[in-house]
């Protein structure tokens, strides 16, 4: 695999995950794992809700470095697919945007997230490390993985208004995309979340990802993607977004 494919395998798990390993530091200084959900800010960055109760949290309120860990669960046996490591910080995080990102993921979380005990953090990464398999071992810095949002603040400003468009407006849209561009099975699927990379869409417990082949940095450009998409997933002559 070259190192444009191995980043891109890096970026699509990072994009599509919904679950992964977080690692704290104890009273102790020695390591604590567990299980946490997790969305992405614009830029790919995690974001996660926390409670105040967990032993991960009480340990962030000392030490803010942290480790996360994703697998995709791929592969004959476990050690086949591939999987990130992030080394970073977490902060809590009062951002409307990773609110909005991380519900319209975890829907089911919208139940306890307004309790005085959760908090959103966002997860600074200071370096990935990815296995993509036997000998397929790379480290990255964040500027290889992370999306540059700087060009692209409509894009971003406009929250999470652009997937409630595609659900709203243009209801086939998704399940167009999925299962005609992408060879996923039919199902309920909606948009999610869209970023200067691409699409995100949902269909229960699972995200995939469509990824843009130019970045967008304006809502004109999104509007022209998804038009030359419908089209292309219509005409399987047309050229790919």
């Amino acid at each position: 695999m070259t190192e444009e494919t191995l980043a891109h395998s890096a970026r699509t798990l990072l994009r599509t995950a919904r679950s992964a390993t977080l690692a704290t530091l104890d009273k102790t200084g020695g390591p604590f794992a567990s299980f946490v959900t997790l969305a992405n800010d614009f830029d790919g960055s995690p974001v996660l809700l926390l409670s105040d109760l967990a032993i991960h949290t009480q340990n962030l309120k000392s030490d803010r470095r942290a480790s996360l860990m994703i697998s995709d669960g791929a592969g004959r046996t476990p050690l086949e697919g591939a999987r990130i490591t992030l080394v970073g910080d977490l902060e809590i995080t009062q951002n409307q945007v990773h609110r909005d990102r991380f519900l319209a993921r975890h829907r089911d979380a919208a139940s306890y997230a307004t309790f005085q005990d959760f908090n959103f953090y966002r997860f600074a990464v200071r370096g990935l490390h990815l296995v993509a398999g036997f000998g397929k071992i790379t480290q990255f810095e964040p500027g290889e993985i992370l999306t540059d949002c700087s060009k692209a603040s409509e894009v971003t400003g406009a929250g999470s208004s652009i997937a409630d468009h595609i659900n709203t407006d243009h209801p086939d849209f998704s399940s167009l995309i999925a299962e005609s561009l992408m060879g996923e099975a039919p199902g309920k699927w909606r948009a999610e979340g869209c970023d200067p990379d691409g699409i995100d869409f949902r269909n229960g417990g699972q995200t995939i990802r469509y990824w843009f082949s130019q970045p967008v940095q304006t809502l004109l450009d999104v509007r022209k993607v998804m038009k030359n998409l419908a089209e292309t997933a219509r005409n399987p002559s047309g050229k790919r977004a």
